[in-house]
């Protein structure tokens, strides 16, 4: 796989910095980043190559709860909006 000279040196730099620096860290070891851009589980579950979702559900299923947290309340506006 080609990675960019300039990408390669960033993440050279960012080898040096994080404590994530084991030989079998991940390079990224935030999950954060994923749930902030809003991931669907589906396609989370994909990129950590989960083999099955309830792994999935096990690390960001508090973000998913969340997301239920603010969609439920939406509903509800609606609904008494209604009334």
């Amino acid at each position: 796989m080609h990675i960019d000279a300039a990408m390669l040196e960033g993440l050279k730099d960012w080898k040096k910095l994080t404590q994530f620096s084991g030989p079998d860290d991940w390079m990224f070891a935030s999950r954060s980043w994923l749930d902030a851009v809003g991931t669907p589980l589906g396609v989370l579950q994909e990129l950590m190559r989960h083999a099955d979702i309830r792994t999935t559900m096990n690390v960001y299923g508090a973000a998913a709860k969340a997301d239920m947290a603010v969609a439920s309340g939406k509903i509800a506006g609606l609904a008494l909006s209604g009334m």
